[in-house]
């Protein structure tokens, strides 16, 4: 083929083409604009004078003005041909400041010992507004296509021996992990899937024809016509029933229904299920827990605060005490008033207990040599007609807790398991080693990696209804009659368990009886420090700052102690107590409240004493335990805790302990 060969074009041709250019096209030395043609100044909105010696920035949206001098000198650094389309998305900026995408080629032209630029911008708006209009065309398309696709899969379930094509899609529904089944009104269940078999244990050939709410005896809280009246008027149903395996386990099943109708005129339900009984317990028992949290922390205050009324009522009786006649009215009058006050105090300690707020003095305990040693007061407990059964694990590891508080839950377990068999019966106490893994009312409970130890105390007696059981551990419910008991019994035993580190579980059926399980931490190479007996000095003559927010508990304990024949100095708040202090060498003893309302807490002000006074006793007192900062790190030094109510006696003792003894 012949080529035809022309003389170069004349400058005012390059200029026609650069002016008549499709794009925009812009000549760019070192960054800055040097030429521009009219396209450009369409596409961007400025005049060429405008842009003429202005930076190419002036054309890049603000938010790319960063970054966008690197790319362009990397270029100028390597500068190849790059033609449009190359896959990155570009901003341009018109003069109006709205941005709007590009694409751009890139052309080097060396000129001497410069390199400039030749830029064609292309506004694709049109073109990325189009794709986008196809991409959620696609997208809507490819919905439209799935709720198709799901229609066709319940009448494929139908019609699966019509036709080969419609026998591959069954068996790709076949394939799907969760049960899925379809059933007809007259002729039962028509498709199960693997998924079924693997979930309920049923095989195909056992489910086919059978009635799929007797084969999984399905139950619904408003029954199974209900369901079918929905179903037949709306075409579809979403809910939760219990469903049975083949075992007889229980399940929770998250269930949707469709009706469909067929072209023969039939109609069949297709009915997807998935398990859902873990997550429902676990949502259960977080909803508990938080529920008895919430009560706990109510409790732990009003307990609080009835504590502080305990220690008034009692410092003033015992003192009202020291000053009437012996053998009189007077004094039987006070000591009664004392023996109510102190139930009442065992009533608070109850609720502490509940609410998590009660000091627990742990250490290493053998529950079986515990168990052992309560079955002699057991047997008067009980009474003839109810026989002891022990069934006690010989390697059973220790258990780090509370003795005192252990042995009274076990007691607490015996009496109901005693009330709950009016007719007699057998009441078992079981002990074992158990693990989260292993053990399934340990799973999803929070609780720390470990191993632990159950303790079951089983009856058989009349047993609990569902509704019961679920309020079990509310503090003040119980199914008792009026004046037999309290209501605070396994509310206790809740707070101490989880107190401990543990958990409870319990387990009932009316009719057949109650089993309650106390997992409790093994322990470890854990040491409890133990006070040392407290000696017989309930008296003394040293200074003590006592320091405590409420003005008839400071007054009442400042007259027990001034009885005594301590030097006391009170303060109702940290700093009128750390002014005390500085004028105050002679000070062996702080005593203060846990939680002052004004300032710094009693553990605050603790740390900022022995920092004035290292050598400084320090004795906390409270009516419940707070998670108040500092407390426990003071505890593991050589401070020393006395409960709120406590007794004249109590007070003497431990505060003559803490400042003979100082640390253990």
């Amino acid at each position: 083929m012949s080529r035809t060969t022309v003389g170069p074009l004349s400058s005012e041709t390059y200029a026609a083409l650069f002016d008549s250019a499709p794009d925009a096209v812009l000549v760019v030395d070192s960054g800055t604009i040097i030429a521009v043609n009219p396209q450009a100044e369409r596409v961007f909105g400025y005049a060429a004078e405008e842009l003429l010696g202005e930076p190419l920035e002036k054309l890049v949206p603000e938010r790319f003005h960063g970054v966008h001098p690197r790319h362009r000198n990397a270029y100028t650094e390597n500068p190849v041909p790059r033609p449009m389309g190359s896959a990155l998305e570009l901003w341009g900026r018109h003069k109006s400041g709205a941005e709007f995408p590009v694409e751009i080629s890139l052309s080097p032209l060396r000129h001497g010992d410069r390199v400039l630029v030749s830029a064609a911008v292309r506004d694709v708006t049109d073109r990325k507004r189009v794709q986008d209009d196809l991409r959620r065309a696609r997208d809507l398309l490819e919905d439209r296509v799935r709720e198709r696709t799901a229609e066709l899969a319940g009448q494929v379930v139908a019609l699966q021996q019509a036709t080969e094509q419609l026998r591959r899609q069954s068996e790709m529904l076949d394939l799907v992990s969760e049960p899925i089944f379809a059933w007809d009104f007259d002729r039962g269940i028509v498709f199960w899937n693997k998924g079924a078999t693997e979930t309920y244990g049923y095989t195909r050939e056992e489910a086919l024809g059978r009635s799929s709410h007797e084969l999984l005896q399905t139950e619904h809280p408003n029954g199974m016509p209900w369901i079918t009246e929905i179903l037949i008027r709306e075409g579809r149903w979403s809910g939760e029933l219990t469903h049975s395996t083949r075992e007889g386990r229980r399940i929770l099943a998250e269930i949707r229904m469709a009706l469909l109708s067929l072209p023969s005129g039939g109609r069949l339900v297709l009915e997807s299920c998935r398990d859902v009984t873990g997550s429902r317990a676990a949502e259960e028992s977080l909803r508990q827990a938080q529920k008895m949290d919430a009560v706990g922390q109510l409790t732990g205050g009003i307990a609080h605060d009835f504590n502080n009324l305990l220690t008034i009522i009692l410092a003033n009786l015992q003192l009202l005490e020291d000053e009437v006649e012996p053998e009189s009215v007077s004094r039987e009058l006070v000591q009664s008033a004392t023996r109510a006050a102190l139930r009442g105090a065992e009533l608070t300690s109850k609720l502490l207990v509940f609410a998590r707020r009660q000091r627990l003095d742990a250490a290493s305990i053998d529950v079986n040599a515990l168990v052992s040693s309560m079955t002699a007061m057991l047997d008067p407990v009980l009474g003839e007609h109810i026989r002891l059964v022990k069934a006690l694990d010989p390697r059973l590891p220790d258990v780090f807790v509370d003795s005192g508080q252990l042995e009274t839950v076990l007691l607490n377990f015996v009496v109901n398991a005693r009330d709950a068999m009016p007719g007699g019966g057998t009441l078992s106490i079981t002990t074992r080693a158990a693990t989260p893994d292993a053990d399934s009312a340990l799973l999803d409970r929070n609780l720390d990696p470990g191993s632990y130890v159950a303790i079951a105390v089983s009856d058989t007696g009349t047993g609990m209804s569902p509704e019961v059981a679920a309020r079990a551990f509310e503090p003040f419910f119980t199914t008792k009659a009026p004046g037999r008991g309290t209501g605070l019994g396994l509310s206790m035993v809740y707070g101490f368990a989880t107190q401990s580190g543990g958990h409870i579980h319990l387990v009932s059926e009316l009719g057949q009886g109650t089993t309650v399980t106390l997992y409790l931490p093994q322990a470890k190479a854990i040491q409890s420090s133990v006070k040392s007996e407290l000696r017989e000095s309930p008296t003394g003559t040293e200074a003590i700052l006592l320091v405590e927010d409420d003005d008839d508990v400071r007054t009442g304990t400042t007259r027990i102690l001034a009885g005594l024949g301590y030097d006391v100095v009170a303060a109702a708040d940290a700093a009128t107590a750390l002014m005390l202090l500085r004028g105050r060498s002679d000070i062996r003893l702080l005593l203060t409240d846990v939680v002052l309302t004004n300032g710094p807490s009693g553990p605050e002000l603790a740390a900022d004493v022995r920092q004035l006074r290292p050598d400084l006793k320090v004795l906390f007192m409270s009516g419940h335990i707070q998670d108040t900062a500092g407390f426990h790190e003071q505890l593991q030094r050589d401070a020393h805790f006395l409960p709120k109510p406590f007794r004249k006696e109590e007070l003497a003792r431990i505060v003559r302990f803490a400042l003979d003894d100082g640390a253990t």
